[in-house]
């Protein structure tokens, strides 16, 4: 059974609001992983080859995890859309 908006209790916007919430950190914690991970080498592509050889775990967590913010984004847009919707459906489609 699906609830309406105006139906939802709050306990219910709780747990969504949590949900989102938890997404969201897991979201920030893995980007802020891959962003660690990346090797950060500018202007020269050698160097940055030689890096990645050099350090191939720590290049494919990296990728990993930017793989994985990007696999959360869609959940979390999910969620908000549905935690914000009853406010407004226009504004919370809205980005």
């Amino acid at each position: 059974m699906t609830e309406t908006p105006h139906e939802r209790t709050p306990e219910a916007t709780k747990r969504l609001a949590r949900l989102a919430g938890a997404v969201y950190l897991s979201l920030g914690v893995a980007a802020a992983i891959g962003y660690y991970h990346a090797p950060l080498v500018q202007g020269d592509l050698s160097a940055i080859g030689r890096e990645i050889t050099r350090t191939d775990l720590r290049f494919r967590i990296g990728v990993v995890s930017d793989v994985l913010s990007a696999v959360l984004a869609v959940p979390l847009a999910v969620l908000l859309y549905q935690l914000l919707k009853p406010v407004d459906k226009t504004q919370a489609a809205d980005w």
